[in-house]
């Protein structure tokens, strides 16, 4: 859903670059296949070229993410899981950098330490997207989608990438707002259409509309009954047809 919420509010003419764990010898789960099959499954093509001939999905994995440059045309990079240290591994790493073992570190600093250097691999990945591209001394904007719960990372992150903008989504709310904004749109292209046009198919509605092409079959399907009804029209089978 995280994933689905994100990409449906994502034009489909931007690329988006997915950051995930790589897959562990002996282990069965492959992340960048499960999240291929998954975008497979809700009506997408994870081989999907965008109009310039390069790929519109694109995927990375942890370990990786200092090593590239390919990827700096993508706009959006979403983090499907964000590595993490083990706590009781970090703990172990401080008291010898102490060279103390009995000076053990308390929480407050074991997780002031993970913070930062979870803070510090996302900022190394995130620069593998369009913000690596600068511009007059400017970063090129970018989103960036983090499934973050109790990391502090929006002070060391904000301090190395001045201008950053926070705001807290849940997918739902995400995929409501390009709904929204998808509707408001069909609703002005049917507005301006001839008063003497009853009936239009939604394969031209679509094609008028390229963006709606980019939505799940199903959710276009609710984007064109919503936009439709605001100004009189009705979806009714493969068509929308005026009523007022």
């Amino acid at each position: 859903r995280y994933v689905l919420g994100i990409v449906e509010s994502i034009p489909g003419d931007e690329g988006v670059l997915f950051i995930t764990f790589r897959q562990r010898t002996g282990r069965a789960l492959n992340f960048v296949e499960a999240i291929r099959r998954f975008l497979r499954a809700a009506g997408y093509d994870p081989d999907e070229l965008l109009p310039d001939g390069r790929r519109r999905f694109s995927f990375l994995t942890w370990g990786n993410e200092t090593s590239v440059s390919e990827y700096r045309y993508c706009r959006h990079v979403l983090f499907v899981g964000v590595l993490h240290r083990d706590e009781a591994e970090l703990a172990a790493s401080i008291a010898g950098q102490r060279r103390s073992l009995s000076s053990l570190p308390t929480a407050d600093e074991v997780r002031a330490v993970r913070n930062s250097e979870v803070a510090h691999v996302i900022y190394q990945a995130m620069n593998r997207g369009s913000a690596r591209i600068t511009e007059t001394g400017q970063a090129q904007k970018m989103h960036v989608y983090l499934p973050l719960r109790g990391d502090d990372i929006q002070a060391p992150l904000s301090k190395v990438m001045p201008g950053l903008q926070w705001k807290t989504l849940r997918a739902s709310d995400i995929l409501s707002e390009r709904k929204s904004e998808m509707a408001k749109r069909v609703a002005d292209y049917l507005s301006s259409v001839a008063p003497g046009t009853e009936r239009i198919p939604t394969k031209k509605l679509k094609l008028d509309l390229p963006e709606l092409g980019h939505l799940h079959r199903k959710q276009a399907r609710i984007v064109i009954e919503r936009g439709a009804v605001e100004v009189g029209w009705q979806a009714i089978g493969r068509s929308v047809v005026r009523c007022a």
